[in-house]
């Protein structure tokens, strides 16, 4: 199917050990490892309650095509196509017609469809029906009945070559992937599967058939205008809704200060020396771990690492004791440019926190809180500056620790992690609209003398938390990218020398 779409195309086999869904996932994972930008998954493990977030990582890879067959059984997702890091492909049925397109086409009786049973749903799914991603994106011909021609041997008596037709998602898949072949080569950092939702003019709408009845909203099994579950969005007319522009990965926001793409901490010591611990990508150090960047840094009060002017790299802010803020450029290559004063009357906050993109228009914001209790937000210019500050919440003055984090759920948004008198951990999770109620999502907290996020630690694809012990070791918080945590290691001790840690 993929030559058939795409002569020019190279193809890559990749076989896995077994039909595990560990080793499955290896084998689509080692293609991206060799360098395959689409990949094509046709096999399904019924997603029936099941939790494969541990298997999630294997097809999260921004920048890459990653479709993946909804199944051939009708009513009832199954896993990959159900992450909401693949393109899952439903099925039609495809026949010839005297019209102008040539054919009409329905939602084939097999095609796969449903609720995802543990995946966030994508930014880019508007549809109520499911509270996770829903399955199918798009499709293409898949019924057998009217399915696409092969040339092969035959299974039985007298065994020979003939043409024969073929048909199934797992026909669907690999074309849908050698279309998004045709369209160019994806942008870096997103991901391809929210495409189609940027362009559904350029695909076909199917708006007729069922794959099965008694589900729990009517269009997850039946065709109808719009979005739909047996076909998604429709299947394409062309290419041109399998490229850009594309919605941003949701990819953690790294404090990577040396340019490997790992997150790295940055800790004051008691004498004000500034180092440097370079993160190798799976929640440990390099060798050496820590270098000395900075020296004098005594008097400031340092702030969350990020990018605030726009140049890719990563920078620090910091306050002084007269209350102005200075921008300290980094140089991506763990040092600093000639630092510059990007605010005053900065002295009044009680605490300052949170780089992170906010208001989501891609620069790095800040928020603060005010000896009222007032959290406010100092929404970033993209170029070390601010734009007019408003209050977005008030009552903060109780909070012992605030931390931004870039993505603690899973949605794509930033989010606060915030510590109360009581050692309670509250995840006041962010949308486009504003924040949700807040969560507990941790307590004993009161026992971590210093909180902080500087993004994917251990390489998983989702956000971490960083937690020093009043005895000085360095705890890990792994997140699992929907509110939660996995198991909680040491990865070093003596940190109680450091009188902050970003």
């Amino acid at each position: 199917m993929v030559s058939a779409a795409c002569p020019a195309c190279r193809i890559l086999l990749v076989e896995a050990e077994d039909a595990s869904a560990t080793n499955l996932g290896a084998a689509a994972n080692t293609a991206v490892q060799l360098g395959a930008r689409y990949v094509s998954n046709s096999y399904g493990i019924l997603d029936a309650g099941w939790d494969f977030s541990p298997y999630d990582a294997y097809y999260d890879h921004p920048g890459v095509v990653i479709t993946a067959a909804s199944g051939d059984s009708g009513y009832g997702a199954q896993f990959p196509a159900s992450s909401r890091f693949v393109t899952a492909v439903g099925g039609t049925t495809l026949s010839p017609a005297a019209t102008g397109r040539g054919w009409t086409e329905t939602a084939w009786s097999g095609s796969g469809s449903g609720c995802s049973s543990y995946s966030v749903k994508p930014t880019w799914q508007t549809d109520t029906g499911c509270v996770g991603k829903t399955v199918a994106d798009i499709a293409a011909v898949a019924d057998p009945a009217t399915g696409v021609a092969g040339y092969g041997p035959t299974t039985s008596a007298p065994y020979s070559s003939a043409w024969q037709v073929f048909g199934g998602t797992s026909v669907a898949a690999p074309l849908v992937a050698a279309m998004y072949a045709l369209a160019g080569t994806p942008a870096a950092g997103t991901y391809p599967a929210a495409y189609p939702y940027e362009h559904p003019e350029a695909l076909n709408d199917v708006v007729q058939g069922s794959n099965g009845t008694g589900c729990p909203a009517a269009y997850l099994c039946t065709a109808a205008p719009g979005y739909d579950g047996p076909t998604g969005l429709g299947t394409p007319n062309g290419v041109r809704a399998l490229g850009g522009p594309a919605v941003p990965a949701a990819a953690p926001v790294q404090n990577d200060f040396n340019s490997d793409s790992k997150s790295d901490v940055l800790a004051r010591s008691t004498s004000g020396a500034l180092f440097l611990y370079r993160g190798d990508g799976s929640g440990g150090w390099l060798s050496p771990p820590s270098s000395q960047v900075g020296s004098g840094w005594g008097t400031m009060t340092v702030l969350s690492p990020g990018d605030f002017d726009g140049d890719g790299r990563n920078d620090v802010l910091a306050r002084d004791a007269s209350g102005l803020l200075w921008l300290y450029p980094g140089d991506g290559a763990s040092g600093w440019l000639p630092r510059r004063q990007v605010g005053s009357g900065w002295g009044g906050m009680r605490s300052i926190v949170a780089a992170r993109d906010f208001s989501g228009d891609g620069a790095m914001d800040v928020l603060a809180t005010d000896a009222a209790g007032t959290l406010w937000l100092y929404p970033g210019d993209g170029r070390g500056g601010w734009l007019a500050r408003s209050a977005i919440g008030s009552g903060w003055g109780g909070m012992t620790a605030i931390v931004g984090i870039a993505d603690f759920d899973g949605d794509g948004k930033p989010d606060l992690l915030a510590r109360d008198g009581s050692g309670r951990l509250w995840l006041y999770a962010h949308t486009p609209s504003g924040w949700k109620p807040p969560a507990v999502v941790g307590t004993g907290w009161n026992a971590i003398t210093a909180i902080v996020s500087p993004g994917d630690v251990d390489g998983d694809g989702h956000d971490d938390v960083l937690g020093r012990t009043s005895t000085g070791a360095l705890v890990l918080y792994p997140g699992n990218g929907r509110s939660g945590w996995g198991t909680p290691r040491q990865i070093g001790s003596g940190w109680n020398i450091m009188t902050w840690i970003g």
